[in-house]
Order: C-alpha cells, then sequence, then structure tokens
C-alpha cells in the first residue's frame, strides 16, 4: 500500500468512524465531497468502508476549489477532502466546518521523464533548461483549478462540515 493510500484509509477512518457514531449508520447516507485526485484511492475504501460499517457512503468528486463554494452554499455535505489546506482554512472561518480537520497527505510536484528523453532529471532542473528543444510534451496543473499549479508543496486537509 502506497503513502496516500494509506493516508486516505486513515482519514475516511477518522472521518467514517465519528460520522458513523452520530448517526450515519442508521440508514442515512454519509455524503463526502473529496477532490478529484482522490477518486483511484478512494472509490475501493470506500467500498470496504461501506462493508465493514454498514454505512450508506456518497461522494462527489470534484475541483477542491468548486466543492469549497458549494459547501459555503449550503450542499449537503458530512465531509470534505480538500487537496487544498487554504480551502478549509477559509470554510473554518466563515463557519462552514466544525474544526480545522486534519492534514492527510502532503504533495510534491514531480519531473517524469521518459527512458526515451534526452534530459536528465535533477533537483534543480538544469538537464531540462538544457534540452528543453528536445521536450515534446510538458504539462502543469491548471493554478486556476489546482493547487499544485499555485505552489511546489501542498496539504490536503479532511474536515467535518457544519452544514448537515
Amino acid at each position: 500500500m502506497n503513502r496516500l493510500t494509506f493516508l486516505v484509509v486513515v482519514a475516511v477512518a477518522l472521518l467514517g468512524d465519528g460520522l458513523v457514531q452520530s448517526g450515519y449508520a442508521q440508514g442515512k447516507p454519509l455524503r463526502i465531497a473529496a477532490a478529484s485526485d482522490l477518486k483511484f484511492a478512494l472509490t475501493p475504501l470506500i467500498t470496504r468502508f461501506e462493508k465493514e460499517s454498514a454505512a450508506s457512503v456518497v461522494v462527489t468528486f470534484g475541483a477542491s476549489g468548486n466543492l469549497a463554494r458549494q459547501i459555503q452554499q449550503g450542499a449537503p455535505f458530512e465531509a470534505f477532502m480538500s487537496a487544498d489546506e487554504s480551502l478549509v482554512h477559509r470554510l473554518v472561518e466563515s463557519g462552514h466546518a466544525r474544526d480545522a480537520g486534519f492534514i492527510y497527505a502532503i504533495g510534491r510536484l514531480a519531473v517524469y521523464v521518459s527512458n526515451t528523453a534526452k534530459l536528465t532529471p535533477d533537483e534543480n532542473l538544469v538537464g531540462l533548461r538544457k534540452e528543453w528543444h528536445t521536450v515534446q510534451k510538458f504539462a502543469i496543473a491548471n493554478p486556476e483549478r489546482a493547487p499544485m499549479g499555485v505552489r511546489p508543496a501542498k496539504r490536503s486537509r479532511a474536515l467535518v462540515c457544519g452544514n448537515s
């Protein structure tokens, strides 16, 4: 199990335990808003959690900024797993969260270079600067939609929302 999967398991367990104990196991679905990048890790974990807890979980995946805006506008989520910690701070400040939540992951930018590329990845991107003319494809997150496009390290935070 990789580190992200482990951290998501912990986040779901912590969120789920508290919410299931507060009544969501009694026929009411647990509604989670989660950053899109969690879909592949979270979906099988939710399935397992539902089987083991007898709780029903409905997950809405999307851009963290859009989900935070929905929560501010009254969307009925019990939990929010944001890819951007600053969005959680804003929800806390505006009274849309029960507490500040907890960090479930810390992300870092990485440069992926195929084995056939002429450039050599290095910490200061010297190889990329030298061999830029050989690069055929380059992608980076859009800073308007993804926190990785804004800064090289991000902290992801989960919280229990105050709307429900």
